[in-house]
C-alpha cells in the first residue's frame, strides 16, 4: 500500500484515478496471482470509500469555516 499511495500522490492524473487501479492490477497479479479484474476492483473501491468519507468531512469543513454574518 505505501507504494501505491506514494505513486498516486504524484501529479500524474486527477486524484490518481487510473494510476491506482493499474498499480493494484500489476502488483496483485505479480505478488498473489490474483485476476487482473480483482486489482482494478480493489483500486476503484478504495477510491470510492475515500470519496464517500471525504464528502461529509468536506461539507462539515465548509460549514464551520463559512464566515458568520451577525444581524443587528
Amino acid at each position: 500500500m505505501p507504494i501505491v499511495d506514494t505513486l498516486t500522490a504524484l501529479p500524474i492524473s486527477f486524484a490518481g484515478i487510473g494510476v491506482r487501479e493499474s498499480l493494484f492490477q500489476v502488483l496483485l497479479h505479480d505478488l498473489r496471482r490474483a485476476p487482473e479484474a480483482v486489482g482494478v476492483l480493489i483500486g476503484a473501491l478504495g477510491f470510492a470509500i475515500r470519496l464517500l468519507w471525504g464528502l461529509p468531512g468536506g461539507a462539515a469543513f465548509l460549514w464551520y469555516r463559512l464566515p458568520r454574518v451577525s444581524k443587528k
